[in-house]
């Protein structure tokens, strides 16, 4: 013979599956009011739980702002890295320079600086194109 907890339990068990009691139970309930009651509360507390029907409403253009937002910090970082990689090349190069003139090698300086202004034409325009292509994407 059962006691009231492991009829309870049953009573828990059939809970998944809509309140499908097995006959056993349904007599004991029957002449037990303690598990009356607790029944009833569980269905009492199935009907709270159950979730309305009604569909929840998506607020589309928060989410487009929330994806926007991603994406301008997501730009701004790139652009801040891009910019501290361009930051400490021409650091590097101005050490060269400072080390070349501090050597005496006035000479190659020069020679440096020629190849600066004509390499520099080159690499900005593509710095640039990299830049405004990683932007985009």
């Amino acid at each position: 013979m059962k006691n009231c907890q492991e009829y309870q339990e049953a009573m828990m068990d059939s809970f998944d599956q809509e309140f499908l009691l097995s006959e056993d139970v349904v007599q004991h309930m029957e002449t037990c009011s303690s598990c009356s009651a607790f029944y009833e509360d569980l269905k009492a507390l199935n009907e709270k739980m159950t979730m309305p029907s009604s569909s929840i409403e998506i607020d589309q253009d928060l989410i487009r702002r929330a994806v926007s937002e991603g994406t301008k910090i997501r730009d701004r970082r790139g652009a801040f890295k891009g910019n501290l990689a361009f930051i400490l090349t021409a650091l590097i190069l101005f050490t060269i320079a400072a080390l070349v003139v501090g050597l005496g090698y006035g000479m190659a300086l020069v020679a440096l600086q020629i190849l600066i202004v004509f390499v520099s034409p080159i690499i900005v325009p593509v710095t640039i194109v990299r830049q405004m292509k990683g932007a985009r994407q």
